[in-house]
């Protein structure tokens, strides 16, 4: 059950991985009144929020956390259940929403999952930590 898990789990981190955005960006105003990409103009950077000890611990923490319904595994229900995480500057999970769910039984356990994490590394964006949204799914299967 926990190798599982575990395989599951590896989905979610894809996910999260293809996500990560920290390439700066750099805007110049032209003297036409349009906008291009410069290098000598200003830079925007930001860093996506990161569970503590990176994907890898994430990975864990929802091997070693989740609890699959007994009503959800006697009948037969698995699937994924999305996430939107919404992640103060602080680091803490402000509010969590199910985006799409699959049944009452695993969206509930999906939000308590997540609800009970521990604190994130927050999103920067020019060095300013700020409150950001991600996107996390929770696979269950039998």
């Amino acid at each position: 059950m926990k190798l599982k898990i575990i395989i599951l789990t590896i989905t979610t981190i894809c996910v999260l991985l293809s996500c990560k955005g920290t390439e700066p960006i750099a805007v110049k105003q032209t003297q036409d009144n349009n906008t291009e990409l410069d290098s000598e103009s200003f830079d925007i950077t930001y860093r996506n929020p990161e569970f503590p000890g990176g994907d890898k611990e994430l990975i864990n923490y929802i091997s070693n956390n989740l609890k699959y319904p007994e009503s959800a595994k006697e009948n037969g229900i698995s699937g994924r259940v999305s996430l939107l995480l919404t992640i103060n500057e602080k680091g803490e999970i402000a509010d969590v929403k199910t985006i799409r769910g699959i049944c009452p039984e695993l969206d509930e356990e999906a939000v308590r999952l997540v609800k009970a994490m521990p604190k994130w590394e927050p999103g920067y964006e020019n060095g300013k930590a700020k409150t950001s949204y991600l996107m996390l799914p929770i696979n269950f299967k039998l």
